[in-house]
């Protein structure tokens, strides 16, 4: 913290860095905390401290820390708390409460829905209500029941990140302290936890704490913490920082560009703050984003985390890994999901790799470098102007060396058939149409058909070094249907006609 307060107004390097370690530091002290009150709650051991304050005011405050969650109106928050309600209660057990009624909501609902809190005091009853509601909501009856069990899960594959965790438990169980009662129901999409609290109650003498109000009307410092806004998170800054980065994209054309697709604004930040000396850095805060980004413009590399509103990373990978114009990207995943099943389930949708959180910097650094440099590697075998393509003995993986031997050779011994075509060679190799333009796109970054026709040319210009053959017979034998299409492409290809490339080879030998 002292640290903290040297740099605390800088929203760029050391400082907006120190601010992000704050809030990590302070989100893992809050669920500690939560753990061990939960346990102490569970075994009868929990205290209570009274203060009488000013309810109203506090819940305001509580209620202002999720505000800067719903900048351009990412969500409908409405907040309705009845003025000047003062009560005996528990401060920090009713804000734990609220905090994590409220985090809830947020958490569970996507773009464009609403979540609504409203406080007021039953005169009559002498209860205090206080209900949270969120739309959006798609639990079943049955999950309904077991919402406020510890570790409940109403997702199990964790895409959409619903899970409960043990803070409606230890809610439950905080409510059930201050003498009152939490009810959870569901209408028309909606979810409301209505919670009810005495307003009369008079602790014993020995559970009251004295303290200045406007101290106790305010949340704790941990909460403050964890709610610190993030401006990253604000989609006008992504765009602004997209937009400075296609233009070093054109000022610095030898550097690489990384996409990463992170909807946790800090872990977006903190990966960005550890490439962006070697690459250009683009940013989406979910795969939807990433999508819309990919066709304007097509990264090198792709990071990306699984579990994200609406699309998981998975589902990102198996796109790009099957579009075309795509395919041949190299993408990492990241996630905290490590077990071998989990890895496996990456490897499937088609990842490069995969990287379990926490990770090192330094490890995932020199993974992107060698994906970068393998792919160059095999890009350079292809964009050569060679009379023939060499793989390499070392430095190619197996699987890709033995698919391109084969390729190559079939294309080879059906050199001269003007009808060899990519269809062709995918019922030869017994490969999907899909499977087969991956493979071929990833490795030489040329369509098939692009692929077919650069053999043809450097089987062409291998016969202009080394037969007799006139330019005529050669153009057929290498399976080209039009002299001026053969001539055109090869003077593309070698800036130079046939008959000239073939003078100024023997001239050089």
């Amino acid at each position: 913290r002292d640290l903290l307060k040297l740099n605390i107004d800088l929203k760029t390097g050391d400082g907006y860095f120190l601010s992000i370690v704050n809030q990590q530091v302070s989100r893992l002290n809050y669920l500690v905390y939560q753990l061990l009150e939960f346990r102490k709650a569970e075994a009868g051991h929990v205290k209570t401290n009274y203060s009488h304050l000013n309810v109203s005011l506090l819940l305001e405050n509580i209620a202002g820390l999720f505000r800067g969650l719903n900048d351009k109106n990412k969500f409908n928050f409405q907040c309705e708390v009845e003025q000047d309600i003062h009560l005996w209660i528990d401060k920090d057990k009713l804000e734990k409460i609220i905090f994590n009624l409220l985090s809830n909501a947020f958490k569970h609902s996507n773009f464009g829905e609403s979540i609504h809190f409203k406080v007021e005091q039953s005169i009559k009853e002498g209860l205090l209500r206080i209900i949270v509601a969120n739309s959006g909501n798609n639990l079943t009856d049955e999950q309904l029941k077991s919402i406020f069990d510890r570790f409940f899960v109403a997702d199990e594959t964790q895409k959409t990140k619903i899970s409960t965790g043990i803070g409606l438990a230890l809610t439950r169980e905080l409510v059930t302290l201050l003498n009152g009662n939490i009810n959870v129901s569901k209408k028309e999409g909606w979810i409301n936890f209505e919670l009810s609290l005495p307003l009369s109650y008079q602790p014993e003498s020995k559970d009251e704490v004295l303290e200045h109000s406007e101290k106790l009307e305010k949340p704790s410092y941990l909460l403050t913490s964890i709610a610190i806004d993030d401006d990253n998170d604000d989609e006008s800054v992504i765009e602004t920082n997209n937009r400075e980065s296609v233009i070093t994209s054109f000022e610095s054309e030898e550097k690489k560009t990384i996409l990463i697709i992170e909807d946790e604004p800090s872990i977006r930040y903190l990966l960005k703050d550890i490439l962006k000396d070697n690459y250009i850095i683009y940013e989406a805060a979910n795969g939807r984003k990433a999508l819309l980004m990919m066709k304007k413009i097509i990264p090198n590399l792709i990071v990306s985390d699984i579990m994200m509103p609406d699309m998981s990373g998975l589902e990102v990978c198996e796109i790009i890994k099957n579009t075309p114009e795509t395919c041949h990207v190299p993408f990492i995943i990241l996630s905290a999901r490590g077990t071998v099943e989990q890895k496996t389930e990456g490897y499937e949708a088609g990842a490069d790799a995969y990287i379990p959180k926490p990770f090192s910097a330094e490890h995932l650094l020199v993974r992107i470098r060698k994906l970068l440099d393998y792919q160059q590697r095999l890009y350079d075998l292809f964009s050569k102007n060679d009379a023939t393509i060499r793989i390499p003995e070392v430095g190619m993986k197996d699987n890709d060396k033995q698919f391109f031997e084969s390729l190559i050779a079939l294309i080879h011994s059906n050199l001269d058939n003007e009808n060899l075509d990519a269809p062709m060679v995918e019922r030869q190799l017994g490969i999907s149409k899909a499977n087969f333009y991956r493979k071929v796109k990833t490795i030489s970054n040329m369509t098939p058909g692009e692929l077919i026709k650069n053999i043809r040319l450097q089987e062409a210009a291998n016969l202009l070094q080394n037969s007799d053959f006139t330019v005529s017979e050669i153009f057929y034998r290498t399976g080209f249907s039009n002299q001026s299409h053969f001539y055109r492409e090869f003077k593309k290809k070698y800036n130079s006609s046939p008959a000239e490339y073939r003078i100024n080879y023997r001239l050089k030998s």
